[in-house]
């Protein structure tokens, strides 16, 4: 399963059709504004959680789930107990038996890929240029990902790092010639951007109990 807020809505259809070749499924749970969470929320999400959490754990045939967030988001709320409560979420899901993957924070963006490389190509400039400094992103998200990753290492979870994906060692790019777009708006992935994760996913997967 993918648990997650809209920023996993999609990497759910590019990872279903390749587990779908290899005669596996994958249930999407997505909501907005609504990341995996085990917290004290009376709100729809915290309903929403709670529901999801019983029904994951009282499925055997359920037997990894990829979390993921829009983590920068969540931070901004002063009211959010994020990342700690999805952590929690988690360390409940380790100890029910499930594989669990965290996904840390994408890189994003203030501005709109789509618009900005729309610009650029007809003003005849390259729409690969654009993007940030990696290590803008490891700024803005190194706290974040190094608490998840101390919280993941003794617990056996697994932790995929986007910026392995989207960036090479000097640049993270919201465009790439053989795939297109890897943005539809400067926080989601494209389906393309989304397909970057599958290669790793499935070999992840492949070695689910």
């Amino acid at each position: 399963a993918i648990w997650s807020d809209s920023i996993g809505a999609e990497l759910a259809p590019v990872l279903g059709r390749a587990l779908g070749e290899r005669g596996q499924a994958l249930r999407s749970i997505t909501a907005s504004g609504c990341p995996a969470e085990v917290s004290d929320r009376t709100d729809n999400c915290g309903d929403h959680n709670r529901q999801i959490m019983a029904a994951i754990t009282a499925d055997p045939d359920l037997r990894t789930v990829i979390l993921m967030a829009h983590y920068v988001g969540h931070a901004a709320d002063p009211t959010s107990g994020m990342p700690d409560t999805m952590l929690a979420a988690a360390d409940q899901l380790r100890k029910a038996g499930k594989q669990v993957v965290i996904i840390l924070p994408i890189p994003s963006y203030d501005f709109d890929p789509p618009s900005e490389a729309g610009l650029a190509l007809r003003f005849g400039r390259d729409p690969e240029s654009l993007g940030m400094a990696r290590a803008d992103h490891d700024r803005a998200t190194g706290a974040v990902a190094s608490h998840i990753r101390a919280f993941a290492a003794p617990r056996g979870i697994t932790v995929v790092d986007p910026a392995d994906l989207f960036c090479d060692a000097v640049r993270c790019r919201i465009y790439e010639p053989n795939r297109s777009l890897l943005y539809f708006d400067g926080t989601h992935p494209s389906l393309a951007g989304a397909q970057l994760f599958v290669p790793g996913l499935m070999a992840v997967l492949q070695d689910a109990p």
